[in-house]
């Protein structure tokens, strides 16, 4: 027993018990370091539990422990909990329910994953934001592609463009090809004076 309680200090699992019949909890010491209660007592009631979880999370919290007693099943939980210094914690819980003669009882372990949920966000955030590069680099590099391939004035397609486009023609064996050159005079003055940024 000494060393399962060693065990179970080193790993920071903290162990209860839940009298479904009685309502009584029991607590070991590791449960109230998780909860930072500063108590020892083995034995604490359902709303010492209740009041330290995130108001946020209480209600599902509740519910998935009610769920496991109305269906006769093991119980399972992730949820917040509030320090009284103020410090937030994830914590999950797992139990599974046995019953003897005299009643049922759920037997439970619950750790600190905190660490974890910190990690797995960070890793959605750097994600969120290596797919948004990737997304405006694509996006940059459509625009540099257009820009080298129009003018930029009009928007119209410009020579490289042309010349692109005609050696696409050449390599699908067209047989028939006819250009139509326009020459508008004095345009380049035009473009030279109206379409150049200052």
């Amino acid at each position: 027993l000494r060393r399962l309680e060693l065990a179970l200090d080193a790993s920071q699992i903290g162990v209860w018990e839940h009298d479904v019949d009685t309502d009584v909890v029991l607590w070991d010491l590791q449960m109230h370091k998780l909860y930072a209660t500063g108590l020892s007592d083995r034995f604490v009631t359902p709303a010492v539990w209740l009041a330290a979880i995130h108001p946020d999370d209480r209600m599902q919290a509740d519910k998935d422990f009610s769920d496991a007693i109305a269906r006769k099943g093991d119980y399972s939980s992730d949820f917040r909990i509030i320090w009284p210094n103020g410090e937030i914690h994830h914590l999950r819980s797992r139990a599974h329910r046995y019953e003897d003669a005299a009643s049922a009882k759920y037997v439970g372990a619950e750790w600190d994953v905190t660490a974890d949920v910190l990690l797995s966000r960070e890793l959605s955030n750097q994600k969120s934001i290596a797919e948004a590069r990737a997304v405006a680099l694509e996006a940059s590099a459509a625009q540099i592609a257009y820009a080298a391939e129009h003018d930029y004035l009009t928007g119209l397609p410009n020579r490289r463009f042309f010349d692109k486009r005609l050696s696409e023609f050449s390599n699908d064996d067209v047989e028939r090809l006819a250009v139509l050159h326009i020459d508008l005079d004095y345009f380049k003055s035009v473009n030279d004076t109206l379409g150049h940024p200052s």
